[in-house]
């Protein structure tokens, strides 16, 4: 299951004083292997109850609960479900091994709502993940341009446009090639007089290769 949204239920659990039988059925789709399924607290990380699951994947139990609270649906110690669990609910569960985040709920309105805000923020998440990739794609793809246009011409006065978009450190070379050329080329220009005497560099020849 995701680990913040088993962290956050971990961290956070909420009691309602009462006491009462819990119903859940449910069956599990994807996987062969698992025999039993057990209902965890986790308050106390102690197994509540434990039943076999039949060929098709189907189970069922009953077990006691004293108050609204914290619980995980735990197949052999492998895949887990949270659950928020309150006396009386009669819980039916559609459970889909290969995705642990999209489970079908009814009978407790809490945890279908629990998951529907999962699904939620893990779809901002992934659009965020989507826009920084294309936003460092971007990024490169205009580093590349710049580098190809000062290349052209690196004694160019133009090039001062660029010099915003260059990264000291990742770019420190290109620079210093590209100020030494200006200044071969343009000794009596103020700005390029003033940049080449704060960079203290040293004086080049207009055709000096760039790197």
């Amino acid at each position: 299951m995701n680990i913040r949204l088993l962290a956050f239920l971990v961290i956070i659990s909420t009691h309602v004083l009462s006491s009462a039988q819990v119903k859940i059925s449910g069956s599990i789709i994807g996987v062969e292997s698992y025999q039993t399924v057990s209902i965890v607290s986790l308050d106390t990380n102690k197994k509540i109850a434990t039943c076999p699951i039949n060929s098709s994947g189907e189970f069922r139990f009953e077990f006691s609960v004293g108050s609204t609270g914290f619980y995980k649906l735990e197949f052999e110690n492998e895949y887990t479900i949270a659950l928020i669990i309150s006396p009386n609910d009669l819980i039916t569960l559609k459970l889909y091994a290969d995705d642990t985040s999209k489970p079908t709920i009814t009978g407790s309105p809490e945890t279908a709502r629990l998951y529907q805000a999962n699904i939620q923020v893990s779809e901002f998440n992934e659009k965020e993940e989507d826009l920084l990739s294309e936003y460092d794609q971007n990024r490169q793809a205009r580093r590349s341009y710049i580098l190809e246009q000062i290349r052209k011409d690196p004694s160019s006065l133009v090039n001062f446009y660029f010099f915003d978009y260059l990264d000291p450190n990742e770019d420190r070379l290109v620079i210093e090639s590209m100020v030494k050329r200006m200044y071969a080329r343009y000794p009596k220009n103020p700005m390029v007089k003033d940049l080449w005497t704060k960079m203290k560099l040293p004086r080049a020849k207009d055709n000096q290769v760039l790197p």
